[in-house]
This record gives C-alpha cells, structure tokens and sequence, in this order.
C-alpha cells in the first residue's frame, strides 16, 4: 500500500504496510524531504496521530493523505513519564525530555542507577544494546543515536532494552559510537546546507519574477 505525506507543500508518497508503526511513515516522509523527523507530526482528517500506533490500528486506508507539521520547541522539550525494562526484568520509572534520544535515554538510566549499559563486553565482545518499543526494534548505534522519543510518539509506555552479542571488541565499539555520531552531525549539517541552498534559489527566482514584471 501507499500513503502520501504533505510536507512543505511538498507531496512525498510512502511504501508501507499495514502493521508499520506511523512513526516510519513520518519518518520516511522527513528522509525524502531531507528534514529533522523529530521536529514533525502527523495530521489525518485535522487530528494528529499518535505516531506510536500502526497504521491499521489508526484506521489509515491506502492512498490516504496525512499532513506532517512542524513542532514547535516547547513541545519538543516536555517532560514524558515513561519506564524501562532492563534485561534482568527490572522496571526504571522514568521522567525525561521528549527529546531524548534512545541512546540519551540509556546514559540517563546509567547515571541514575550507576549501571553500565552503554559499554559492556562479555569475553571480548561488546554487548550491543537493543531498545524496543511497541513494535519497533532499535537495534544499532545509529538509530538508537538518532531516534528521540518525540519521533517514535513515546509520550509514555514501555522501553524493553536487550543486549545482543556481537563480533566486535568494547574497544572497536567506541570508535563505531563515537563515528555513529559524527555521521549524524555530518548528515544534519548536509541537510541544513541544502534547505539554504534551496532557500537562496527560491527567493533569486522571486525576485526575478517581480523584476521582470516590473520591466513588462
């Protein structure tokens, strides 16, 4: 199926199945535009979405248009109540900024119960952390370094963290961490350059289109 996302009076069309959470629709619809998905909501028939539920639970049919809107920063910044469960079972209650990354999310819980979640290795392989909620699985450095809470629509409910084993040493790992991060920076500073670019152009071509009304 398909849906069509309005971004900046920009209609962008999204593959997507049923059972996808609404949180890659936007998020699919922010990468082709080349813009921030946690700095966008969705809109169907003038009701925003709960960006955590799939689009078969929002009664969202094929073909279907939704209307991404930009947030402002207040919003952005609230404070959420919401918990994580450790792999031990535990359950951390938590109050942080929507606007928390995963991985901000995870350094938070470590300093709080000084527990190492971020940087453990078990006989020379780093134990990847894992953040699951509702049904999606954030699985790599990147996306848990890329993903705020705002963006998955986590206003509440539960964070599921796992480790899983990997091929890699704790040492290896910080330089992919540290890497993962300087990606990020470089993709969002890339973005920025070519929002300006267009931006410039936009307004060259305005201000030749009132010249040569002028002229004529």
């Amino acid at each position: 199926m398909y849906i069509s996302v309005l971004i900046n009076s920009r209609k962008h069309k999204i593959s997507c199945q049923p059972n996808n959470q609404l949180s890659t629709v936007l998020e699919s619809a922010c990468k082709k535009a080349r813009l921030p998905k946690d700095s966008y909501y969705l809109i169907y028939n003038k009701k925003r979405v709960d960006l955590s539920k799939t689009i078969k639970q929002s009664r969202i049919p094929s073909n279907a248009l939704l209307i991404a809107k930009k947030s402002n920063v207040k919003s952005n910044n609230k404070k959420i109540k919401i918990a994580m469960q450790l792999d031990d079972g535990e359950r951390i209650r938590l109050q942080i900024p929507s606007n928390y990354t995963l991985w901000d999310v995870l350094e938070h819980v470590e300093k709080e119960k000084t527990i190492n979640l971020t940087q453990n290795e078990v006989e020379n392989s780093y134990q990847q952390p894992t953040i699951t909620f509702m049904s999606r699985k954030f699985s790599t450095i990147q996306e848990l370094k890329d993903t705020k809470l705002s963006a998955v629509g986590a206003s509440g409910g539960l964070l599921r963290f796992k480790y899983i084993n990997t091929d890699i040493n704790l040492t290896e790992a910080l330089e992919t961490i540290n890497q993962a991060q300087k990606d990020i920076d470089s993709s969002k500073k890339s973005d920025e350059e070519y929002h300006k670019e267009m931006k410039k152009k936009l307004n060259h071509s305005f201000d030749n289109n009132i010249n040569n009304d002028q002229i004529s």
